[in-house]
């Protein structure tokens, strides 16, 4: 009898002698050497005229199996359920911990070292260990198989794509053609190894597994079987979690395009009502100014061209800052295309965007100063129009500068103390819309000079609140309120 049961054998036959019990199980040695497990009977009996027990010896190995068996499989069963149960019970966001929850529990079930799920990319060019469990003291390997290139493991991947399992019970038995595996597991210390395909459809999407790290190990077809029941789980969670992630994010744009939608809508309706209410005013204050109708028309034509040039130019932008270069150059050029100017202003100064609200206010100063320039000086020699301007200061949520429009001398006696409506406009918008001041110097002998000092406000990121819309309106509503000194109309 083995060294190691002679104490408990010791014990039962003790208790079978007194009387204490007539049946008891225990172990012997096999005509073999080997120990096996077995059932003890007694029965009292008259020896040669003497009391005596009879002792009946059963070999109890198969039902022991059987019964080994049993608890296996109702184990199994009870884990797999359990798991089934918690993952039709989880949430999107606890999918993940799930999973790690459910590798540490096949992992002990199957006495394993190392269990894991792994992810292929769409094309199943790079594969990622996304969830790892290890056995105490046993280091993790998902570090070494993030965006790994499946073209380093033909053997195991051909496998993989026929949905095969990958057994591996030594790694040192790997054929030739697996070479790539065998050295890429031994870098991991890994001596046995067992993978199971995860499929979706008609695709291979991953695979999860088992790890030996510490001795080599015939995997059995039960741990097989654990692991495609598992992994089917496992895909299914996975692909709910990305559906609804997915959906969610749906759900967000649409939101997000209802209210992007609707603020289009408010602000359609508002820009079309603060230009209505612009033009109104605008046609009011040459109404009561213009000497003429052809003036008249002359006059609002310029300001609706203004308008058109500086909303395409925004909305070529896309609604954020425009070039101030670029703005007075595309006014300049429609001066020059139908023949008001003779040359191109020179145009000189830093690199600077102005805010949509501030550019059609700028637009609009400059067309008056090139419709002023067109109506008093046509044909002029010499240099021709300079438009400067430079950066004074920075301030907190501004840039203050100094604009400069220099013109030749004019051939036409203009009165300062009587300045036409478009000055007046000038005035306005830089007072009002540009937060400065503005300054004319009418000395016909230099040419008009105007000086401009504004704030221009810098974009902040996010920040949609200037509109094209509201600066003309405004302006024009403040302008129906002055009184032209004179009755010029440029």
């Amino acid at each position: 009898m083995p060294p190691e049961h002679r104490e408990q054998a010791r014990q039962v036959f003790t208790e079978l002698a007194g009387g204490e019990r007539a049946h008891a199980e225990g172990f012997s040695q096999a005509s073999d050497g080997s120990t096996i497990p077995v059932e003890l009977r007694t029965n009292r009996i008259t020896f040669d005229g003497r009391p005596a027990l009879l002792l009946h010896v059963r070999d109890i190995r198969e039902r022991w199996r059987a019964e080994r068996e049993l608890r296996y499989r109702v184990a199994f069963e009870s884990l797999v359920a359990r798991i089934s149960t918690t993952f039709i019970n989880l949430t999107p966001e606890k999918i993940d911990s799930g999973i790690d929850e459910a590798l540490e529990a096949i992992g002990h079930f199957a006495e394993a070292d190392r269990t894991y799920v792994v992810q292929f990319s769409e094309r199943m060019t790079h594969l990622s260990s996304t969830h790892e469990w290890c056995a105490e003291g046993v280091p993790p390997f998902s570090d070494k198989l993030q965006r790994f290139p499946t073209e380093r493991i033909p053997w195991a991947m051909a496998r993989y794509r026929r949905r095969e399992v990958v057994r591996i019970d030594r790694v040192s038995d790997l054929p030739a053609e697996a070479q790539t595996e065998r050295e890429m597991l031994e870098s991991g210390s890994i001596r046995a190894r067992l993978s199971v395909p995860m499929i979706l459809g008609d695709s291979v999407v991953g695979c999860v597994g088992f790890e030996a790290v510490r001795a080599e190990r015939r995997w059995t077809d039960d741990e097989i079987s654990l692991l495609k029941i598992v992994g089917e789980m496992f895909v299914n969670a996975l692909q709910r979690q990305r559906s609804e992630r997915a959906l969610r994010r749906s759900e967000r744009r649409h939101r997000a395009l209802a209210r992007i939608r609707k603020g289009l809508l408010e602000e359609l309706e508002h820009r079309v009502k603060n230009n209505i209410a612009g033009l109104l005013s605008l046609v009011r204050l040459y109404a009561r100014s213009a000497r003429s109708v052809p003036a008249f028309a002359e006059a609002i034509e310029g300001k609706l061209t203004a308008m058109k040039t500086v909303h395409e130019i925004i909305a070529s932008a896309r609604w954020q800052s425009v070039d101030l270069a670029e703005l007075i150059s595309n006014l300049a050029h429609q001066f020059r295309g139908d023949g008001r100017l003779t040359a191109l202003p020179e145009i000189d100064g830093p690199p600077l965007r102005v805010v949509p609200r501030q550019a059609a206010a700028l637009a609009m100063i400059f067309q008056e100063l090139l419709t002023n320039h067109a109506k008093h000086n046509p044909q002029a020699d010499g240099p021709g129009i300079r438009i400067r301007w430079r950066t004074v200061a920075e301030e907190d949520h501004a840039t203050r500068v100094h604009i400069s429009w220099r013109e030749p001398a004019s051939d036409t006696p203009c009165d300062s103390d009587n300045r036409g409506v478009g000055l007046e406009l000038i005035d306005g918008f830089a007072r009002f819309e540009l937060a400065g001041s503005c300054r004319f110097d009418f000395n016909n002998a230099a040419g008009l000079r105007c000086d401009i000092d504004c704030h221009l406000e810098r974009e902040e990121p996010g920040d949609d609140s200037h509109e094209l819309s509201g600066a003309t309106s405004a302006q024009a509503g403040r302008a129906a309120d002055i009184e032209p000194a004179g009755n010029g109309d440029g």
